[in-house]
C-alpha cells in the first residue's frame, strides 16, 4: 500500500478508535446529536480509548494493539515485506478482536457466561457497535 493510501486508513482508523463513539448510539441517533452531552465519558458513547482506560474495558485492548502496530509499520523505514508482514499481523488481531466483541456482547450482555465472570457484568443494555466501530473495522 502506498504511504499516502496508508496514512489515510490510519487517520480512519485512529478517529474510529479515539474520537468517534464506540457503540451505536440510541434513540434519535448518532447525527441527532444528543449524545454530545455524556460524550466522552458516558460509557454508551465513549470512544474506545475512554472505555478501556475509564470504564475498564480491557478486551478492546487488541485493537489498540492492532492500531498501534500497523502506526508503527508504517513510521518505521522496513523493507516491503516487512511492513506487508507487520500490516497483515495488525489486520488479523484487529478484525478478530472486534469480531470476536461483535459476537461476544449482545443487546443483553455476554453471550459467553466466562466472560461475565473475568470482565464482570455489563451495566444495563449493551448496544450494537457504532461509527467508532465501523471506522477502526474499517482501516484494517
Amino acid at each position: 500500500m502506498t504511504g499516502r493510501g496508508l496514512d489515510l486508513w490510519l487517520a480512519v482508523g485512529w478517529l474510529g478508535f479515539v474520537v468517534l463513539p464506540w457503540n451505536a448510539i440510541a434513540g434519535p441517533g448518532f447525527f441527532a446529536f444528543n449524545w454530545l452531552s455524556a460524550y466522552p465519558l458516558g460509557v454508551r458513547v465513549a470512544p474506545a480509548l475512554i472505555q478501556i482506560f475509564h470504564d475498564g474495558r480491557l478486551w478492546l485492548l487488541p485493537l489498540l494493539a492492532a492500531l498501534t502496530l500497523a502506526t508503527f509499520a508504517r513510521l518505521r523505514p522496513l523493507t516491503d515485506r516487512r511492513q506487508a508482514a507487520l500490516l497483515i499481523a495488525a489486520g488479523v488481531i484487529g478484525l478478530a478482536d472486534v469480531l470476536a466483541v461483535a459476537l461476544a456482547i449482545d443487546i443483553g450482555g455476554w453471550t459467553w457466561r466466562p466472560l461475565a465472570q473475568w470482565f464482570g457484568a455489563l451495566p444495563g443494555r449493551q448496544p450494537g457497535l457504532g461509527y467508532g466501530a465501523a471506522a477502526a473495522a474499517a482501516h484494517r
